[in-house]
């Protein structure tokens, strides 16, 4: 979490430059914005998830979400390392590296968290979902008579 603080810190950072240097800049601002607000947001939930709701569908969404941010993330790595070869001043190239960087930190972080937690799912998991009949315990509810 405190490495997602940080990319926040260097997306506003690299928000601000890309944004005086022209429209196309500005896209790429948005998306380092964007992404960091997501990062933040995975944060909440994924926390919400490990201490409060660890039954397998709750386990198996976060699973999902943290695959699917590893792969947004080495985009972003991707388009900000491309960006920086490209750059005409010192300091926007310096904010899309900064920027690159720290995307491909989250892109191994994640990536290493999701197959751990992919691997020890079922240590993970405390409440397992009831697939008993109501009919088989109770015999009240046969003939959807209550």
């Amino acid at each position: 979490m405190i490495l997602v603080l940080v990319v926040f810190i260097v997306a506003c950072i690299a928000a601000s430059r890309l944004s005086a240097e022209g429209t196309a800049d500005n896209v790429a601002g948005f998306a380092a914005m964007w992404t960091s607000l997501l990062l933040i947001i995975l944060s909440i939930i994924g926390s919400v998830i490990m201490n409060r709701y660890q039954t397998a569908i709750s386990i198996g969404f976060f699973l999902g979400i943290i695959f699917i941010m590893t792969q947004q993330m080495l985009i972003v790595f991707a388009i900000f390392a491309e960006r920086a070869e490209e750059a005409n001043s010192a300091i926007v190239t310096q904010s899309e590296q900064a920027m690159a960087v720290f995307a491909y930190f989250i892109f191994f972080i994640y990536a290493a968290f999701g197959t751990m937690l992919f691997v020890f799912r079922d240590d993970i998991i405390k409440q397992e979902v009831s697939t008993v009949d109501p009919s088989e315990v109770n015999p009240q509810f046969e003939d959807n008579q209550i």
